[in-house]
């Protein structure tokens, strides 16, 4: 039984081994089969990747072929229009070097013939020249001997009036020095007296200086404790304004001082609380970085042993391990030591934000019952006073002008403003003033007077300052502004044209009114046509046809002048009301100034001045733009 269960057994193994190798065998063929036909698919592949490159290849040098043939064609084409533009330019070259030697040559001959004929002309004006020179030397004899022969018949004269010269000084110095004995007795007595009147005279100006000196002196002393008293009194009274309105607010503001001193107060204990925390800290801060410093060098290290006196107090050597343990403990309780210390400085530091808050907060409720109150009142104060300065002042200006313009115009329309002479007391060697129609005598010069010498209507009615005008010979261009006019003046003669000088276009001309003055007026208004300008609407200007110069007549009168001022020609209902028309053009307008820029001429009681109208500055002295003008 047990030899046929191990021949089943054998029979079994060998079964399953004949399997097991006839699955391999299976396996191994199929697997070749498998490999096989990989192998043919990868050289099918790699057959077609073949014939493909070698077709690309083909086409590429295909390709190649053509763009080279094509590339060629092309070179031999520019090469070729190339070769065709280069003959043609070197056939125009020639073509236009041709026209230019041609157009060159004939320049020259052109040239060569204008020389001739330019030397031919220089011969014949160089002839002319010399017959003219010769005229000229022997005109210049001529007249040199005839001048040496004048000097001879002056000499001969000149020789006779001195000898009767000679002979009359001699019978006349034999008479001086006969008197001059006397007469330097004379002189040594008049220079005793003078001597003696100019120290009197002197010694009385040196008094007189001191007297002033002490009276200005004085003068000035008042003016400044008026001064003074003012600025006190000025200020006292604006100390008691803002105290009675500070009172009338002290019931609403005590409560916010009260609380204001209430949080100032806290906020100084915090203050005080937040400088001690910080000098606990700073010192525990310090150590906390020295220790940490004194750890790291520790950790570095590899010694054994480590010297500190972080343990004891006093310096000692400790095992490093055992220090290190240590140390980081100390080092933990430093540092939340530290943070705890942070901790309170932050919520001090919050809690002094919060006070300072509220200190603001009050202080701001108290601006407008103290800060704002004060500013307020002076501000207040300070408006009403300025308020009232403005008024006198531009009261004052107004009784000034109406006060002057009726100087002006009583002055101007006075009957007897022409008859004032000026004279000289030989008594009390100063000028007086006498009006030969009135009879009266005044010791200061009338206001009419001064009015005829200040008068300048170019100025008045002209444009703005000097800088602009144009001058020449004398003559200054202005512009009448109301009529917008040109028309010129000269600050010499006192003379007006409407018609431009001829200084202007020659330097060496001279434009007077000689010839007018020697004509015949009626006779030369008949001889002379109108130019067509019309200056006013009674005033023409008239042109002489042989001379060419100007004057200008009046349309209704049939007057005649050869200077003719703005006032004249502008001028309404003179004629007939007994105004003086000469006076007027001489003197000044009524009621206006001479006006330069912002400068303004004004002549009242007190005098000439000057005033600028953006500044409101007066001055005695002519400003600089009435100097550039050449009015002084």
């Amino acid at each position: 039984m047990a030899n046929v269960k191990e021949d089943y057994d054998y029979r079994d193994r060998t079964s399953v081994h004949i399997q097991r190798l006839f699955r391999g065998h299976v396996g191994r063929k199929i697997m070749l089969a498998v490999r096989d036909e990989i192998a043919r698919l990868q050289l099918a592949d790699a057959q077609r990747r073949a014939r493909l490159e070698r077709a690309a290849t083909i086409i590429e040098r295909s390709r190649r072929g053509f763009v080279a043939r094509t590339y060629a064609e092309e070179l031999r084409l520019e090469r070729e229009r190339l070769r065709a533009l280069e003959r043609l330019r070197i056939k125009s070259a020639r073509l236009i070097q041709r026209i230019g030697r041609g157009y060159l040559g004939r320049i020259k001959a052109k040239s060569k013939r204008a020389e001739k004929e330019l030397y031919e002309l220089q011969w014949r004006c160089a002839r002319k020249l010399q017959a003219a020179w010769r005229g000229k030397k022997g005109r210049d004899t001529a007249r040199t001997l005839r001048e040496f022969r004048d000097f001879q018949r002056q000499t001969h004269a000149a020789t006779k009036i001195q000898s009767a010269w000679r002979a009359f000084r001699g019978r006349h110095l034999g008479k001086v020095a006969a008197s001059l004995a006397g007469l330097r007795e004379l002189e040594q007595t008049a220079a005793r007296r003078i001597q003696s009147c100019f120290r009197a005279r002197q010694g009385r100006e040196l008094a007189k200086e001191k007297r002033d000196a002490m009276a200005e002196t004085l003068k000035r002393m008042r003016a400044v404790l008026v001064c003074q008293r003012v600025f006190r009194g000025h200020k006292g009274r604006e100390k008691s304004a803002v105290q009675r309105a500070l009172k009338g607010l002290e019931h609403k503001a005590k409560p916010l001082y009260a609380k204001l001193k209430k949080e100032e107060i806290e906020l100084e204990t915090v203050k005080e609380k937040i400088e001690f925390t910080s000098g606990v800290l700073e010192p525990l801060a310090k150590d906390t970085q020295e220790l940490e410093k004194e750890i790291a060098l520790i950790m570095r290290s590899k010694a054994k042993y480590w010297d500190s006196d972080r343990i004891s107090g006093a310096p000692q050597r400790f095992v490093t391990d055992w220090l290190k343990i240590r140390l980081d403990e100390q080092i933990g309780g430093a540092r939340d030591r530290v943070e705890e210390l942070e901790d309170q400085i932050a919520e001090l530091q919050i809690k002094e934000r919060e006070k300072q808050r509220h200190i603001r907060h009050i202080s701001r409720e108290l601006i407008p019952l103290t800060t704002g109150t004060i500013e307020k009142t002076k501000y207040e104060r300070t408006t009403y006073l300025r308020h009232k300065v403005r008024a006198e002042k531009a009261a004052s200006t107004d009784i000034q002008k109406i006060f002057r313009g009726f100087f002006v115009r009583s002055a101007v329309l006075d009957p007897s403003r022409d008859f004032w002479i000026e004279d000289y007391d030989t008594t009390t060697g100063q000028n007086l003033y006498f009006n030969s129609w009135t009879s009266e005598t005044r010791w200061r010069k009338p206001l009419g007077m001064r009015l005829s010498e200040d008068f300048n209507l170019a100025v008045k009615q002209g444009t703005g300052g000097g800088e602009d005008l144009r001058r020449a010979g004398g003559w200054v261009e202005m512009t009448d502004r109301q009529r917008n006019m040109k028309y010129f003046f000269n600050n010499s003669t006192n003379k007006y044209r409407w018609s431009e000088p001829e200084e202007f276009q020659d330097d060496q001309a001279d434009t007077n009114d000689d010839w007018f003055d020697a004509q015949d007026l009626d006779q030369l208004i008949v001889q002379s046509s109108t130019t067509g300008k019309d200056i006013g609407t009674s005033w023409v200007e008239m042109c002489e046809m042989d001379v060419g110069e100007t004057f200008y007549t009046n349309k209704f009168t049939g007057e005649a002048r050869w200077s003719l001022s703005p006032r004249s020609a502008f001028l309404k209902h003179a004629v007939g009301q007994g105004v003086d028309m000469e006076a007027l053009e001489e003197g000044e307008e009524e009621e206006e100034d001479i006006v330069i820029g912002h400068w303004r001429k004004v002549a009242d009681s007190s005098g000439v001045y000057y005033i600028n109208d953006a500044t409101d500055e007066s001055q005695w002295d002519p400003p600089q733009e009435f100097l550039d003008a050449g009015y002084t």
